[in-house]
Order: C-alpha cells, then sequence, then structure tokens
C-alpha cells in the first residue's frame, strides 16, 4: 500500500489513491506531527501531552494507545505498518520509506536542492528554476490549515513549521518572479506577486516585484499606487519602506 500524506493546505492522507480515515481527528494530526519530524523518536508520554493537554495523564496515554492502533489498522497489514509507523511500548517513530510520500519532505528536498546547487545566477539555472516551480506547486496554502490544533506546545510547535514553509515559498516565488520580470513576462511576474503578497501583505520583496512588473507592462500610475498603498500601511506600523523599495 502506498501511502500519501498531504499537510499543504487542508490535511489529507490517501492510501492508494483513496482517502484514509483514522478514525480520530487526533489520529490524523498525530501522523501530521510525526511526519513533521520524521525519523525522530518521540516518547508515548510526550505525544500524549502534546496532543491531548486538556486530558488527565492517564486518559491522554489511552487516547494515544487508541489511535496508534486505528492509524496502523487503517494505514493497512501489519507488517507494512510497523515498517512506516514504529510504535513500541515507549516510543513511537515514523520512518521515511519508498511505501510513504509527503509533501512537506519533497517541498524541503527541492530547496535544500537548490541551497546546495552551485551556479552563478539561480535564475539562469534551468535544473534550479524547474525545483522552485515544483515547490510552489507542492505549497498548497498554509501547513494543516483548518485544522483544529490542540492549545499549548503542539499549536506552536506546528505555527514555527507553518512559518518556516512560508518563507521557503516566498524565497522560491521571488526568484520565479525576477526571472519573469528579465523575460517581460509581467502577467506571470504579477501573479507571483500576488501570492507572495497573499502570505504577507507588507511582504517588500513582493511588493518591489509588482512595481516592477506594473512598470514593465507600462502601468506606471498602479506602479506608483502600489508603493503609495505599502508606504501608508508600514506608516501604521512605525516604519518607513526600504531603500530597495523606493
Amino acid at each position: 500500500m502506498h501511502v500519501r500524506v498531504r499537510l499543504f493546505g487542508e490535511l489529507a492522507i490517501l492510501a492508494d489513491g483513496r482517502s484514509l480515515e483514522a478514525g480520530y481527528a487526533r489520529g490524523e494530526l498525530l501522523l501530521a506531527w510525526l511526519a513533521l519530524h520524521r525519523g525522530e523518536a518521540w516518547s508515548r508520554e510526550r505525544l500524549a501531552e502534546l496532543l491531548w493537554p486538556e486530558k488527565p495523564d492517564g486518559v491522554a496515554r489511552r487516547r494515544l494507545r487508541e489511535v496508534l492502533y486505528r492509524l496502523r489498522r487503517a494505514i493497512g497489514d501489519g507488517e507494512r505498518a510497523e515498517a512506516l509507523i514504529e510504535a513500541g511500548r515507549k516510543h513511537v517513530t515514523l520512518h521515511p520509506g519508498p511505501d510513504l510520500e509527503v509533501d512537506v519532505w519533497r517541498f524541503d528536498a527541492l530547496l535544500d536542492a537548490v541551497e546546495a546547487h552551485e551556479h552563478v545566477d539561480v535564475c539562469a539555472c534551468l535544473p534550479c528554476l524547474e525545483r522552485l516551480e515544483e515547490a510552489t506547486r507542492l505549497h498548497q496554502g498554509p501547513l494543516l490549515r483548518g485544522e483544529a490544533l490542540p492549545e499549548g506546545e503542539a499549536r506552536e510547535g506546528i505555527a514555527r513549521e507553518r512559518g518556516r514553509r512560508a518563507e521557503g515559498l516566498l524565497r522560491a516565488t521571488g526568484v520565479l518572479g525576477e526571472r519573469s520580470v528579465r523575460e517581460g513576462r509581467w502577467a506571470d511576474a504579477l501573479d507571483l506577486a500576488a501570492r507572495m503578497l497573499e502570505h504577507d501583505p507588507l511582504h517588500e520583496p513582493g511588493v518591489r516585484l509588482k512595481m516592477r512588473a506594473l512598470s514593465g507592462a507600462g502601468r506606471q500610475v498602479d506602479a506608483v499606487e502600489a508603493y503609495d498603498a505599502l508606504a501608508r500601511a508600514l506608516e501604521r506600523t512605525g516604519r518607513p519602506p526600504a531603500d530597495a523599495t523606493e
């Protein structure tokens, strides 16, 4: 059985192309948490605290046992489930393998490959541009969008992971936007700028990309308006636009 886990946007778990239900919402969240920390051994006590902070210790540990049992049964036969999710007496670990595909793992690997690749100009490096395009396609929305996350450390930890992937998306989109500007593809550059600004309306590289694309398309008035809107918004936060934006 091939299992695909989608963490960008709404959480989805697919087994051989069909939707997989873990039985409990926290069971799916457990798989997501382990996927974000692949290969790490988590104590059962720690996982119970993270996922059921509102429950007494004994109840939380019992819930963990239940969701682990249901999750492993949903994945498939015993040996395959055990190969993916190792659930020992004290620790639980999600192991990477050919039968498990996670969109965040692929996203991270693509950005790492671009970072490690030696090139003079990333905007002129076709293999890296292809990697960045694939990464932006994978990022279908904020990590675990719409999930009811438990209060406390689990929510804070996922927020950190979400922010890290959003920063990666902004970097990737910025490179693709720069390439579009160089090639005079103003509409594509505007689309990429809009995607950057969806994540952060005050993201100055995104606004600069928008201004350059508008100017290149002959829409100088709109470019000035984009700058003025940013300057007004930043003024409310007590800081001026960066020199590069001016």
